[in-house]
């Protein structure tokens, strides 16, 4: 619990077997009240190990893509079904006015751990741009953003 408020991890996965239990064992217990995987139609044992960590586990019937696995457990529709999801999703909070802030858990990438390639990291560069001008449009009223509806 942070500030008398609840803490849940929610873990996208996909095909992370490999990666999974050292992940989950590197979260920051003392302050997260639950973890979440919700797995996208993984092809390898991640539910498996999962289960075995005693993780609440949502499963995608077929794989939906990075954001689409995180809709699955917040309701922001409007939002993109790949990579760029965070950025809109940071975007939203910011126009809302939410406070953010950020808990440090290691990032480490290499090829068990990440899947996208050259073309996709430039789709996403594009998604980011994209994400913050929409967020510039709505709040100086120039247009109406679905992103931003409440």
């Amino acid at each position: 619990m942070i500030l008398n408020n609840k803490l849940i991890v929610v873990m996208p996965a996909y095909n992370a077997e490999k990666t999974l239990r050292r992940t989950y064992q590197e979260l920051p217990f003392e302050y997260v009240d639950d973890v979440i995987l919700v797995d996208d139609a993984s092809k390898d044992s991640t539910v498996k190990v999962a289960a075995e960590l005693g993780v609440k586990t949502i499963i995608h019937r077929e794989n939906m893509g990075y954001g689409a696995n995180q809709k699955t457990c917040y309701r922001l529709d409007n939002n993109s079904d790949d990579f760029v999801f965070d950025n809109e999703i940071l975007v939203q909070a910011i126009y809302l006015g939410f406070k953010i802030g950020e808990i440090s858990c290691p990032t480490r990438y290499f090829e068990e751990a990440s899947s996208i390639n050259f073309l996709r990291s430039i789709k996403y560069g594009t998604g980011v741009i994209a994400a913050s001008i929409k967020y510039l449009l709505q709040k100086t009223g120039i247009m109406k953003i679905s992103l931003f509806r409440k």
